[in-house]
């Protein structure tokens, strides 16, 4: 069923027509300074219309926090913890900064994407269009992705669609390796990851899944490789080496 679901808080939520749920955050008449979160659990993904009219893609294990107003000393000001796609409406007057726990990013109006959960050992902006200002100095250019390891920003032109399938129902592994894979599995499919052998870690893989899959045809696919062996009871996946 789609339409509106629930109205509470200053929040509305509607199911589209795909199945997506869609939050449509409005300006309370409330305490203006209030702080809210929005969250996102393992296996979902939401949309998110902020009150200046800026779109917001949360992907699972994620979360936003912003005051009700969206208004800090004149900036639109958000909290990201995990990862987030942002369309930012323009307003030159009020520039729209995304905070992570190791990284701000300014923005005037712009597409891009933020990877920034707590269990990656990289924080990964990717833009789309418009410009953005990383820590106040670097500015990145459609088409870039910076790459904040532990405070050291590096910027790579990329293939952006990459960034961005999660938002788009995909996952697209390119030589990616199989421990960076199963992090993003895991937090799709609510999994616990066992590495009975370490080396598998770095094993690198390609492939381009739809997130509607069935987590053991994803498993299998992989395993046609013949380069890894996954062992899944419940919630939990093994993996082994295939010639051990």
């Amino acid at each position: 069923m789609n339409g509106e679901l629930a109205k509470e808080a200053g929040v509305a939520i509607t199911k589209t027509a795909d199945g997506q749920l869609r939050y449509e955050i409005q300006n309370s008449n409330g305490e203006t300074n209030a702080i809210n979160t929005i969250s996102t659990a393992k296996g979902e993904s939401y949309q998110l219309r902020l009150p200046d009219g800026t779109l917001v893609w949360l992907n699972a294990g994620s979360s936003l926090t912003y005051t009700a107003a969206l208004n800090d000393h004149g900036l639109r000001k958000v909290k990201l913890n995990g990862e987030g796609y942002f369309q930012v409406a323009k307003d030159k007057a009020h520039p729209f900064i995304v905070e992570t726990f190791n990284q701000e990013i300014e923005v005037l109006g712009t597409h891009f994407n933020v990877s920034a959960y707590h269990d990656e050992p990289l924080i990964k902006t990717t833009l789309l269009e418009g410009m953005v200002r990383l820590n106040k100095n670097e500015v990145l250019k459609p088409g870039e992705q910076a790459i904040n390891n532990l405070g050291k920003i590096s910027v790579e032109k990329v293939d952006v669609t990459e960034a961005v399938a999660w938002k788009n129902g995909k996952f697209v592994f390119n030589d990616e390796s199989l421990e960076s894979i199963m992090r993003k599995l895991s937090r799709w499919y609510d999994l616990t990851i066992i590495f009975k052998d370490q080396n598998m870690r770095n094993q690198k893989f390609w492939a381009t899944i739809t997130r509607q899959d069935k987590l053991s045809r994803i498993l299998q696919s992989l395993e046609k490789t013949n380069m890894v062996k996954f062992q899944l009871q419940q919630r939990t996946v093994t993996i082994s080496n295939p010639d051990h």
